[in-house]
């Protein structure tokens, strides 16, 4: 779909289809500059391991930690708009990891398999995306997604699988929002450059992060961002430490003592 879709739109799609691709939504600069940065964070990755041989070679385990544009694409209101009205306005960041493909590569993400644990009939407690950084083709690993699969706790055998999913394909600046519970995997990146995607989940403020973000942030200076950014990254959803901090928050209307289930 183009970069003007409406609420309706979006909601009947994910609801209906299970995911959404919207063309258009950042600009080819950012999304250039973040694939260079992405690559970058996989390099120290790659450090960490000592070797690229391993399992999810290719995958930043949490971008955010190396800053740059990586923070910065939770500025974008655009991007954001989404996930505001499939989960909730104050909604906060699961995680931000990445989805690239090597040259000539494929990685675990080539099984059959979703992106979450938790499966709640009729309820979007998360909201994913693979923000594209290059054109997605059918040469260098496109996803295939199963529609509707997100109704489904279980898995698909793999031949209805192979017979019904849809193969995403789109131009870099594109994103592809999806509810984390739809069976999907990647293909195989059949050219010689890199396929690179960023890949982020935002969920409701009252559940558990994947990381301990203030604390795995604490080498970045955030002075420069915006409250929203740091409530996006969840500095606000911390549960208080004591009594006085509970009562000064509840005051402040913070997010540290409000839930959207008993508030």
């Amino acid at each position: 779909m183009g970069s003007s879709t409406d609420e309706k739109q979006i909601l009947n799609a994910i609801n209906a289809q299970g995911f959404l691709l919207i063309e258009g939504v950042l600009d080819l600069g950012f999304v250039e500059k973040t694939g260079t940065e992405l690559l970058a964070a996989i390099e120290k990755e790659n450090e960490y391991h000592g070797t690229t041989e391993y399992e999810d070679f290719g995958r930043v385990l949490f971008a955010p930690i190396y800053g740059g544009t990586f923070i910065k694409t939770l500025e974008n209101e655009k991007l954001m708009r989404p996930f505001e009205i499939a989960v909730s306005k104050n909604c906060i960041l699961y995680t931000m990891t990445s989805s690239c493909l090597s040259p000539h590569g494929s990685n675990y993400t080539s099984r059959i398999h979703k992106d979450t644990k938790i499966f709640i009939p009729n309820f979007i407690h998360m909201l994913a995306a693979m923000i594209l950084l290059d054109d997605f083709t059918e040469k260098n690993g496109a996803p295939l997604f199963l529609p509707a699969s997100h109704k489904n706790i279980k898995q698909p055998a793999e031949d209805y699988f192979n017979e019904n999913a849809v193969q995403i394909t789109g131009k870099a600046g594109s994103v592809l929002y999806f509810n984390p519970n739809v069976w999907h995997c990647s293909t195989k990146n059949n050219t010689g450059k890199w396929r690179k995607c960023l890949l982020l989940g935002m969920q409701h403020h009252w559940l558990k992060q994947r990381f301990d973000i203030p604390k795995a942030m604490e080498h970045i200076d955030l002075s420069n961002y915006s409250e929203k950014v740091l409530q996006r990254l969840g500095f606000n959803s911390e549960p208080p430490s004591s009594y006085r901090e509970y009562y000064e928050n509840a005051k402040k209307g913070n997010q540290k003592t409000t839930n959207d289930f008993y508030r």
